[in-house]
């Protein structure tokens, strides 16, 4: 299997040490990019981190240069609009940077998803942060990227209000392969190593 320098971004530090953690046991190197590298506490002799903001351009396009692939974990749940600006700040650094490899994950992955009417309200925002991310991704064709996303983006039919926890992973060329939350963390890694496997194309309504 072929090492990778990964550039990893984001806001959860929990979400980002397992991930950081993960992708050390297949061997590859990781530098996380956080706001404040004094609550990042892990050591490894081919771990980093510094200081960087995912919001602006600037930083990861500094931080992200010399890497193989940018891993983005932005959860949407405390401001979903920033979510979209998130990204987009990310996509435009590592095309400056060189970058062409694009991992996002845009699932809510610290929200309990619920299925009744008044969850319904707090997850539109959510959705829909999520959906004009989707669109921004796809109409990108400089990148290979992935975007790890909710299945259930709108799923109002009639009175029934059902969320699902599955995943939805979206690439570039047009494919989808839907996944267990449970399965999340093996995603990521698949989406690094870049394995033979297969993929299940399905039918969306995006």
């Amino acid at each position: 299997m072929e090492t990778k320098k990964i550039a990893l971004f984001g806001t959860n530090t929990q979400a980002l040490r397992c991930v950081a953690e993960e992708t050390l046991k297949r061997g590859h190197s990781v530098t996380a990019v956080v706001d404040n590298p004094a609550e990042f506490k892990l050591s490894h002799i081919r771990f980093s981190v510094v200081k960087g903001n995912i919001m602006r351009s600037g930083d990861v396009a500094k931080h992200a240069e010399g890497n193989d692939i940018v891993i983005c974990i932005h959860d949407p749940v405390a401001d979903p609009f920033s979510h979209f600006q998130a990204n987009q700040a990310v996509i435009s650094g590592c095309k400056y940077a060189g970058v062409s490899s694009l991992v996002s994950i845009g699932h809510p992955i610290t929200l309990k998803l619920e299925s009744s009417k008044d969850f319904f309200e707090i997850w539109k925002p959510i959705a829909e942060a999520q959906l004009e991310t989707l669109n921004m991704f796809k109409h990108e064709h400089d990148l290979y990227w992935s975007y790890l996303h909710s299945v259930d983006l709108f799923l109002k039919k009639k009175d029934n209000f059902l969320i699902s926890e599955e995943i939805l992973i979206s690439n570039q060329e047009g494919i989808n392969k839907v996944i267990e939350l449970e399965q999340l963390m093996e995603a990521i890694l698949n989406e690094i190593d870049k394995p033979e496997y297969a993929w299940e194309v399905i039918e969306t309504h995006y």
